[in-house]
């Protein structure tokens, strides 16, 4: 569920409940909010972005950015095919750069892209 708050004093002011969420989204298989506010850190980004769920945060969430991409074409944020950069991670101190663009085609929005570079955090191996 993305949710647009107004500021960036917002977006890192929020305090979650995640019963109550749990409670106003009965059946709703992931309880996550992602939050994005058009105020910014970095003068280049066009949106703020936090996904906050029970037990964390992501500091770099590429299928909602991919949402997100596809909202801001439908709401008029972003030119159709206008690659734009989104800020997440900040508040974990984990700074993410994430690039989306989206096309509109009619009443639609379509080719949906998401990009950006990866730091490696962990490597591990997995047997059963």
């Amino acid at each position: 569920m993305i949710v647009p708050l107004r500021s960036l004093k917002a977006i890192r002011n929020v305090r979650f409940s995640f019963p109550a969420i749990a409670e106003a989204l009965p059946g709703e298989p992931s309880r996550s909010l992602f939050l994005v506010t058009r105020e910014t850190e970095h003068r280049q980004a066009r949106l703020h972005q936090r996904l906050v769920f029970d037990g964390g945060e992501d500091p770099a969430t590429g299928s909602a950015s991919g949402c997100v991409a596809a909202w801001m074409v439908r709401h008029g944020l972003a030119r159709s095919g206008e690659q734009v950069l989104l800020e997440q991670g900040l508040e974990i101190h984990r700074p993410s750069r994430i690039y989306v663009r989206a096309e509109r085609g009619g009443d639609r929005v379509l080719n949906v892209r998401v990009g950006g570079g990866v730091v490696e955090v962990k490597r591990g191996e997995y047997s059963l």
